[in-house]
């Protein structure tokens, strides 16, 4: 019995000993999602559905292709292979300013569309769409961080 005792007085010492380390480190591991994106081609649309489970997104994200690229209902440009493109987007019902920045991989052959709301001191980044020539959508970035595998519906 007093050989047990002094085994795990010798455990603990360890233990205290392991743990006051100057150097700490911690492990953020990412949070669960419960959600993913959808989309949806139709001959010169596509839909982009944020998926809960067997639910679907109430307010799906529509483009629809003119002139060799996509816009949405209010004729902003989004998804575009031709130019790498930078402009201001006002949204008039929340009075939010974004920027919208099209940009080509050069090495990749992938196109991505980054969508950022305009704040004071800093821009946030808001979302990000890869793509590729044929305007596949192949991976969406959510808030920075977040990157979702996309289910194809064709």
């Amino acid at each position: 019995m007093r050989r047990i005792n002094n085994y795990i007085l010798v455990c603990i010492f360890c233990i205290l000993l392991i743990s006051c380390k100057e150097d700490k480190s911690t492990l953020l591991l990412p949070q669960d999602i419960d959600y993913k994106y959808s989309m949806t081609y139709h001959k010169d649309t596509i839909i982009i559905e944020k998926n809960m489970g067997e639910s679907k997104d109430a307010y799906p994200f529509y483009l629809y292709f003119s002139n060799g690229e996509y816009y949405d209902d209010e004729g902003i440009l989004y998804l575009s292979t031709k130019k790498d493109t930078v402009f201001e987007r006002k949204d008039k019902e929340l009075h939010d300013t974004y920027i919208i920045e099209i940009k080509k991989d050069r090495t990749e052959k992938v196109f991505h569309t980054t969508i950022y709301r305009v704040i004071p001191g800093g821009n946030h980044k808001v979302m990000t769409y890869y793509y590729d020539t044929k305007y596949h959508i192949v991976k969406i970035e959510e808030n920075g961080g977040f990157f979702f595998q996309v289910d194809t519906n064709e």
